[in-house]
């Protein structure tokens, strides 16, 4: 007998044997008014060779506990994956707020977003629960779209690149989203400049797979080079620290790059790049060291008068090194894997997701490389105790102005 979460018998819906309650003389009353006696008059003037002769060959109806039965054993057949799709509507109390909230005419305007001046109860709505949404994520935005969810993913989609960088336009969507949504939101971008990557999940646990975002990063700077040419590539960004002296906010140039989680064992040791016969993937050491000296001017100058009170806060020690670092296609939060990782990559001060996938393509395409990455966590159990959304645009911000340093020395040779 299935276990069913509520008492039937006291929602008289469900008891009740069609949804649209309508009484024999409600049908009768009904056929009077189109001038009709029976069901079958209403499509009299549909042509017999193309109607269906005959019966349905239906079963027979069943009683409410035997439908709850068999719809379980039927939801039992099912290969679910892990998903993150409403999954029906659960037993709920209303709380005593809602039936005020809903008075407010102010907030329940009719539902017409084509005629604004019409609608701004239910605009508002909608602003509050981006911004509640906001608040709770920690989002910059969270767009609540007023259409289907096929075509909110494409207004997603939108609002990504429209909020980044001016030059940016691919969009990374996960690969186990609904099929025909995929469909929907490739057709909204054809024509368009935004392009899509999508991101593969693991078969075991539904999850994205974090190799695809490396993949992507390299996918990204091999279309770079090809198109753009340039002469040197600096990649930049976040990594959790291996070593209890660096701190968040401190700062790591890359010396080597490793794929602390690639193993083509017996053939070859553990972290080696088969196809490369190595396994040191090294940043062009002339370029780091001027980017180098060019970071600690701007460290020990600019920082605060450009940051304020936000430099002590996000970045105390204003400490950077040239060190190396280790790549891996998932997020390390626990100790174990930490020492795992160190284990692997000895010399390793720090590990992230992408950095070795972008020095290979580069190594491969003979152009001159360099990483910083910017600690945003100690990679283990500890509460952080900055935004990592802030330590990201501090990336960002160290980037700008090393950047400007090393320009400006370089410019009499460039």
């Amino acid at each position: 007998m299935a276990q069913l979460p509520y008492d039937p018998s006291k929602i008289t819906r469900e008891l009740s044997r069609h949804y649209i309650p309508a009484s024999e003389a409600d049908i009768q009353a009904m056929f009077q008014a189109v001038g009709s006696t029976k069901f079958s008059d209403m499509y009299s003037h549909i042509a017999n060779d193309v109607k269906f002769p005959g019966q349905l060959n239906l079963p027979d109806e069943l009683e409410y506990a035997a439908l709850a039965d068999r719809m379980l054993a039927l939801s039992q057949r099912n290969d679910a994956k892990t998903g993150f799709l409403g999954d029906g509507l659960q037993v709920y109390q209303t709380h005593e707020i809602v039936g005020h909230v809903c008075s407010i005419r102010n907030l329940t305007t009719s539902y017409t977003p084509y005629q604004p001046e019409r609608s701004q109860g239910t605009l508002i709505t909608h602003w509050i629960y981006q911004s509640t949404l906001a608040q709770l994520t920690g989002f910059e935005a969270v767009n609540s779209s007023l259409y289907d969810r096929a075509s909110a993913l494409f207004e997603a989609a939108v609002c990504a690149v429209r909020m980044g960088d001016a030059e940016a336009n691919t969009v990374l969507v996960a690969g186990n989203l609904l099929p025909a949504d995929l469909e929907v939101l490739r057709t909204h971008v054809a024509g368009t400049s935004v392009k899509l990557e999508f991101l593969a999940p693991e078969d075991a646990t539904g999850r994205l797979s974090a190799a695809g975002i490396a993949a992507a990063a390299a996918a990204t700077a091999a279309h770079l080079i090809t198109t753009a040419r340039p002469s040197r590539v600096l990649f930049t960004g976040i990594a959790g620290s291996l070593r209890d002296e660096l701190g968040i906010g401190d700062v790591v140039l890359a010396r080597n790059l490793y794929q602390h989680d690639l193993d083509a064992s017996p053939f070859f040791p553990p972290t080696h790049i088969p196809l490369l016969n190595t396994a040191a993937l090294p940043a062009d050491a002339a370029f780091t060291a001027e980017l180098h000296s060019a970071l600690d001017a701007f460290m020990a100058e600019d920082l605060h008068r450009t940051l304020g009170d936000q430099a002590r806060r996000l970045a105390p020690n204003r400490r950077s090194l040239i060190g190396d670092i280790a790549t891996g296609d998932q997020v390390i939060g626990d100790s174990a894997t930490r020492e795992r990782v160190r284990s692997r990559v000895p010399s390793a001060v720090c590990v992230e997701m992408e950095g070795a996938a972008v020095a290979q393509v580069c190594h491969e395409f003979g152009v001159p490389f360099a990483c910083l990455r910017v600690i945003s966590d100690h990679a283990d159990e500890r509460v952080n105790p900055v935004d990592i959304f802030e330590l990201a645009r501090l990336s960002g911000h160290y980037t700008v102005g090393m950047l400007r340093r090393w320009m400006t020395a370089k410019r009499p040779a460039i």
